[in-house]
């Protein structure tokens, strides 16, 4: 499953989309959908479901979402323009994106999950709240403008990272940024961390962490995070 989201005249980070690798059934699926109210149509020879909104998505949106199955093995779903860019890609056989194969390449091949993340760095510290986050993790990704991210979950969690920053490594940024992480995982018997410098700008390193140290990490991080979503809720209202 690959989710992806881009900004647009309609403004930041508004346009998404979904791709899901597996095996479907593209008739049913497509006859259940025309059923409840989605219409058909036709791009590039491929045959596309408009799909409406929720009703809980009227609010926040008013976008028509597409739906193509691909050989009943690739799912893709999302804004029609991003969607009609995928079709016009597979249509010409095109390989994938380099630059998302060489920021890919930054992680361990054997991550379950991984996430991309590259925008100004005023936006980046506006999209992820950064300032309601530990400051640890606000001081982390100061004036960061692309970040990769990999985990493999097991008994011993290992987290992947690489973070570019537009300013290089002014007055020893990274070394600093580098002692914050360190700072940020308190020593525990099984954990390892590997840190360094790679090419200008950009911190590269790993860490293993028990499963149960890395939950707990998570939980926290989770609980700060629901916090500022529901006081931007508020704002919005």
């Amino acid at each position: 499953v690959i989710e992806a989201a881009a900004s647009s005249n309609t403004g930041d980070l508004s346009d998404h989309l979904l791709l899901v690798a597996g095996h479907f059934d593209r008739l049913n699926i497509f006859r259940a959908a025309l059923e409840n109210g989605s219409t058909s149509a036709e791009y590039d020879r491929e045959q596309i479901l408009a799909v409406k909104l929720f009703d809980r998505e009227k609010n926040s949106t008013n976008a028509v979402r597409w739906l193509v199955i691909l050989k009943n093995r690739v799912l893709v779903f999302g804004v029609p323009e991003m969607v009609a860019r995928t079709l016009d890609r597979y249509a010409r056989n095109e390989p994938a994106d380099a630059m998302l194969l060489q920021r890919i390449a930054r992680l361990h091949p054997d991550v379950n999950s991984w996430s991309i993340i590259a925008m100004p760095p005023q936006m980046l510290t506006a999209y992820l709240a950064l300032e309601n986050d530990p400051a640890s993790i606000e001081t982390i990704l100061k004036d960061a403008d692309e970040v990769e991210l990999g985990i493999r979950y097991g008994r011993m969690a290992r987290i992947n990272f690489s973070i570019h920053t537009s300013v290089g490594d002014l007055n020893g940024g990274l070394l600093s940024r580098a002692r914050t992480i360190k700072a940020s995982f308190p020593p525990e018997p099984h954990s390892h961390l590997q840190i360094k410098v790679e090419e200008q700008g950009r911190l590269h390193g790993w860490m293993t962490v028990p499963e149960k140290q890395f939950d707990q990490w998570l939980a926290v991080l989770e609980q700060s995070r629901s916090g500022s979503r529901g006081s931007r809720a508020g704002a919005r209202q």
